[in-house]
């Protein structure tokens, strides 16, 4: 496992990796947890044997999403 810079998205945002090794290559999962008001929104990606990736511009974007729904 291995923490890494999150995205700036929400009021919260915490990413990191889970790495393993299987037969077919290493396996690499991405997490991304953002908190926005009451909400946690968690994204996920998974590659085996390269390295996995998620566009930070969704998260930011849904986050917004659910801030402007909590005000309503």
């Amino acid at each position: 496992m291995q923490t890494q810079k999150a995205p700036k998205a929400g009021d919260e945002a915490v990413q990191f990796r889970e790495y393993a090794p299987t037969e077919q290559g290493r396996r690499d999962q991405l997490f991304v947890i953002v908190r926005t008001g009451n909400v946690i929104a968690t994204y996920e990606s998974l590659d085996i044997g390269r390295t996995s990736t998620f566009p930070t511009e969704p998260i930011t974007r849904q986050a917004e999403r659910l801030r402007d729904a909590q005000s309503k």
